[in-house]
């Protein structure tokens, strides 16, 4: 059976279209990604692919992709757990609880002791457009407590996909 010229060119720019629109789609509004390192477990691990939104607010618990700061440091991006949203004030007490506007966060999906480390005197109030990130392996992740707040523009994306 002989396909006709207009239902080839017809197919082909079909195909075309999709795949534009593919990647307009994956630059604009999602994006996926590749875990790198252990810090977000025992919630994402390490090689796990991840889809996430640009367009999506993001808020207190939310598992962001973050760019580094320092583009000239590896990693260039990571991923934490937003910990605490513009205005919030931030605490950690002797036990290693979070607390967020004087009230303890349950943190049932954490891994390790929650240390103050040095980057950050406590407590903080965190300003317009400051979040604060931490991963979710205390003990190994390179969080708001080593590198402080994160500013808004460095929020690349809400993982929208576990």
């Amino acid at each position: 059976m002989k396909l006709h010229k207009k239902s080839v060119f017809l197919l082909l720019f079909c195909v075309i279209a999709a795949v534009l629109c593919t990647r307009i789609l994956l630059h604009t509004v999602f994006g996926v990604a590749s875990v790198a390192g252990t810090s977000m477990d025992p919630t994402i691990s390490e090689h796990d692919i991840v889809w996430f939104s640009r367009l999506e607010r993001c808020g207190n618990g939310d598992i962001v992709i973050v760019a580094n700061r320092d583009p000239t440091q590896y990693p260039e991006t990571f991923l934490k757990r937003i910990i605490g949203c513009p205005e919030d004030i931030l605490d950690i007490d002797d036990e290693g609880n979070v607390l967020r506007n004087g009230e303890k966060l349950d943190e049932s999906y954490t891994w390790g002791v929650t240390d103050k480390k040095d980057a950050v005197d406590y407590p903080i109030k965190l300003q317009e457009n400051e979040y604060f990130v931490m991963g979710d392996n205390r003990e190994a992740s390179y969080d708001s407590r080593d590198f402080g707040t994160v500013d808004n523009s460095c929020i690349i994306g809400k993982i929208i996909n576990k």
